[in-house]
């Protein structure tokens, strides 16, 4: 009779976190992160309620996998125990890996499921700022002192999210009593999604009144609540409805199973582009995207791509979405020059419109305009020289002729100067 043999199949899993977050040739979106970190505290939040609780023990980047989704798995439970007690109390040598231990582990007291938040706090810190914690520190003694003695940590960047900056600082504290459950910190994590993705006030309040908790929502729930939000009645007829079909072109993430969501990020940098969130939002959206010149959210290296067509075009230019610090200048205007060399303009957000610099004979100069970003173009039209949209803008089926009434169509190649 032969042995019976066990096997344990899981699911394969791409990576663990402290690959993704070393590696210094990806960047990781801000709320990607939110979710690796609310992925975490959920792990360890089962683990801690569980009956009785289970303590991992040897939380770190490397025992986070991540798969293809970016959804974020505990792993490696070698070292984990399970409290029968309120406290556990080790037996000779500290399990765990010592840069993440708590101070309570470091110097063999009574331990429980603090500990692990300790060490989560140190795995999101370094998950929001891409470095490695106590690099300053080779040898175990002074990095003991450092920690249980000193109360030293690693340093919190003065840009980071206050909300963040607080959640990380209450759960690495030297009391272990103090420091937050993870069935909080997720909770927490969730205003954080918010305040970090979402900079109007009215918006705030619409996601977290409707979808907290969430990072992505189907446009069908989405789509009422943000209608009512503006005032303004939904379209009886949204496919023949071009503010409606703006919105959705802007706004809608399509997912592999070709299902169309909003998601909090996306639904931020609308609203950096085109805020704030009132009445005259569809009104400022529509008058941007009828332009021609208006290419959206594309890539610096795809305006490169549809100006390389034009080189020798002096003045074919376009206006794209900018997502580096969108807050501060929405917009950025690519343009062939004279010599047909490509350069990238930032457009700056004032109080009341929009406003870039433009470098001649050495010298700045202002071009400012109140109102939509089409009327800085008309103003910067003279400035820069600019002749020619950049057709091949992916938003021209939007607006086409219906019942003979012209609506927009691309310039053709034989077409010159802007139409304003």
């Amino acid at each position: 009779m032969r042995k019976k043999k066990f096997m344990i199949v899981t699911e394969l899993m791409n990576t663990d976190l402290g690959r993704i977050i070393h590696n210094k040739e990806t960047e990781i979106q801000l709320a990607t992160k939110i979710k690796f970190a609310k992925d975490i505290a959920n792990g360890l939040a089962w683990l801690h309620l569980s009956k009785p609780p289970i303590l991992h023990r040897d939380i770190k980047p490397s025992n986070i996998l991540v798969d293809s989704s970016n959804n974020a798995k505990l792993c490696d439970f070698g070292l984990s125990s399970i409290k029968r007690k309120r406290h556990i109390k080790d037996e000779g040598e500290a399990p765990g890996s010592p840069l993440w231990m708590s101070p309570e582990v470091l110097i063999g007291d009574k331990v429980n499921e603090k500990a692990d938040v300790y060490a989560y706090a140190i795995v999101i810190w370094e998950l929001f700022t891409g470095d490695e914690p106590f690099t300053q520190y080779d040898e175990l003694e002074p990095f003991i002192q450092a920690i249980c003695g000193r109360g030293e940590r690693p340093p919190i960047p003065p840009d980071m999210n206050p909300l963040l900056a607080e959640l990380i600082t209450k759960s690495w504290h030297p009391d272990p009593e103090l420091r937050p459950q993870c069935s909080e910190i997720t909770l927490k994590l969730d205003d954080i999604l918010i305040d970090v993705s979402l900079h109007d006030a009215a918006s705030k309040i619409l996601w977290k009144q409707h979808f907290e908790g969430k990072r992505e929502v189907p446009f069908k729930d989405f789509g009422p609540i943000f209608y009512r939000t503006i005032q303004e009645d939904y379209p009886h007829y949204p496919e023949f409805d071009d503010k409606h079909k703006c919105l959705k072109a802007i706004l809608l993430t399509e997912k592999d199973d070709q299902s169309a969501v909003v998601t909090i990020e996306t639904f931020g940098l609308f609203l950096d582009w085109f805020g704030p969130l009132d009445n005259q939002i569809l009104n400022r959206l529509l008058a941007s995207m009828r332009e021609d010149w208006f290419h959206g959210d594309i890539t610096r290296e795809e305006s490169e791509s549809k100006l390389s067509d034009f080189v020798d075009r002096k003045g074919t230019f376009l206006i794209r979405c900018s997502t580096n610090d969108p807050q501060k200048t929405p917009y950025t205007l690519s343009m062939v020059t004279k010599k047909g060399d490509i350069v990238h303009l930032r457009v700056k957000k004032t109080a009341t419109g929009f406003k870039l610099y433009v470098k001649k004979h050495g010298k700045n100069t202002l071009v400012e305009e109140t109102g939509g970003i089409e009327n800085l173009v008309r103003s910067a039209k003279t400035a820069l020289g600019l002749t020619k949209a950049c057709f091949g803008r992916k938003y021209k089926d939007i607006f086409k002729k219906k019942k003979g009434v012209y609506m927009m169509t691309e310039y053709s190649d034989s077409d010159e100067g802007i139409d304003n």
